[in-house]
């Protein structure tokens, strides 16, 4: 007879404990038609060691936008509330009496995740102000902070649609989250004028589109594409029905090469704000005999992590696993250095991380996977840390803000909830707090996978609302 390790019997006997479930969980589950071999659980009050919940916690799953949870706590706590990114600009030579700055302007990108265009204009306001009036020479652009390889850059898209705006690849001088915005002015009944914003002036525009005066609700399907061929050459086609009843219209699309949306917005700010410049745009790296002219600042950490959670923005999130990199082992960052950091840092905050991959740091990615415990021991950690008041602040409350916004709105609930939500197909999560009536505080992780995600979702109400009367 073949004798039984004592270790495998006592985790077999804990194994069936762990997979047993208050009754009460059970028929939630069961009402839902949720695949329980598809789902975890963990429920737990942040004064507690012992779960009141817990369903396959230790299962990695697909987590969708859960994943930044884990970026935003390890930069916060890498990087601190208060950080950061810096835009440098820099000269040959200081500008004349008449303004004039004879030579190139140097910008060095920083990786700030929020670079949006009033940040930018603030920013070329302050150049004026130092003295600059007109640049004779190009606008030099130094993207080296990070190094994406080829595959990791021209991937292609997440979803089969590469010019969404979620798809967009970062870069340190991203600016408005790479995107261009595709003006829809009808002229009136048959005919529609087409502008860009930025105004890219060697970008040919070819309009395709079905134009008529029908039923807006009906005939709006405008599509963009564009196209570059080896001599640089772009064609932006425009294809799809736009009904004139429709009115104006803008599409927002993730077009452009690394630098190039950055220059032609700065090109046009410029001018409006009445500058003037004679020379093109260069992608190089700065001299060393350039001097420091101007530091743009960006937004906090805390402001900018509130933007992440609450609205799960994906490429800032992308940008700021880089930034990590970059902080913990050094520029140029990459992936595999950001990637590298957020498991280093977390590890030392005490959340082990097993079985966990991030990918890039944003969720939007089969291959990413967390399991409930690695979410409930992060929160966990996160609310008992000096970090507690940022990181609840940046996440999106019931009824109040952010992907929660619409939820229990009215309702008891509203505003005793707070966390971030992960949605993808066949992906249906939640991590985050529930205040309870009794005064107590849960940490709530949930993760639906498969072909039963979407109902999932509604289980996740269900069961907010049975912890918020525990």
């Amino acid at each position: 007879m073949r004798l039984v390790p004592i270790w495998v019997l006592f985790l077999h006997v804990s194994l069936a404990f762990a997979a047993q479930l208050p009754p009460v969980i059970d028929r939630m589950i069961a009402r839902r038609d949720v695949d329980k071999a598809r789902l975890s659980l963990l429920i737990q009050n942040v004064d507690c060691k012992t779960p009141l919940v817990s369903l396959d916690p230790e299962v990695p799953r697909t987590p969708a936008s859960l994943v930044k949870l884990l970026t935003t706590a390890a930069a916060l706590i890498r990087m601190g509330a208060d950080y950061r990114w810096p835009t440098r600009f820099y000269v040959a030579r200081f500008p004349d009496d008449d303004g004039v700055l004879r030579g190139d302007l140097y910008v060095a990108g920083g990786g700030d995740p929020f670079l949006v265009e009033e940040r930018l204009t603030a920013m070329l306001i302050n150049l004026r102000e130092k003295g600059i009036r007109h640049i004779s020479g190009d606008i030099v652009l130094d993207t080296s902070l990070y190094h994406l390889s080829p595959g990791e850059r021209d991937r292609g898209s997440f979803d089969g649609h590469p010019w969404s705006p979620y798809n967009a690849v970062p870069s340190p001088l991203m600016v408005n989250f790479r995107t261009v915005k595709i003006h829809l002015l009808p002229q009136g009944k048959r005919r529609v004028r087409v502008t860009l914003w930025p105004h890219i002036v060697n970008w040919k525009i070819d309009n395709r589109l079905q134009v008529s005066a029908a039923s807006c609700s009906r005939h709006y399907s405008p599509q963009a594409t564009i196209e570059r061929d080896a001599r640089n050459q772009v064609v932006v086609t425009l294809q799809g029905s736009y009904s004139t009843a429709c009115g104006r219209r803008e599409l927002t699309v993730a077009f452009g090469a690394p630098g190039e949306q950055f220059y032609h917005l700065f090109r046009d700010l410029w001018y409006q704000l009445g500058g003037t410049l004679s020379g093109k745009v260069r992608l190089a790296r700065i001299p060393s005999s350039a001097k420091l002219f101007y530091t743009g600042l960006s937004l906090p950490l805390h402001e900018q992590i509130r933007k992440i959670n609450r609205i799960s923005n994906n490429v800032m999130t992308r940008q700021l696993m880089l930034t990590l990199g970059v902080s913990r082992y050094g520029a140029p960052g990459s992936l595999e250095k950001g990637r590298k950091a957020v498991f280093a840092i977390l590890r030392a905050f005490g959340v082990p991380l097993r079985g966990a991959v991030i990918d890039n740091g944003s969720g939007l990615s089969r291959s990413a996977r967390l399991s409930a415990r690695n979410l409930g021991t992060l929160l966990g950690r996160m609310y008992h840390s000096g970090y507690a008041g940022t990181f609840l602040n940046s996440l999106a409350v019931a009824g109040e803000s952010g992907t929660l916004k619409h939820r229990f709105r009215g309702r008891k609930l509203a505003g005793k909830v707070i966390g971030k939500t992960g949605t993808l197909e066949e992906v249906h999560a939640f991590a985050g707090y529930v205040m309870a009536r009794s005064g107590r505080v849960y940490l709530v992780v949930m993760i639906g996978n498969g072909g039963t995600a979407l109902a999932s979702r509604s289980l996740q109400d269900d069961l907010l609302r049975w912890v918020y009367r525990q």
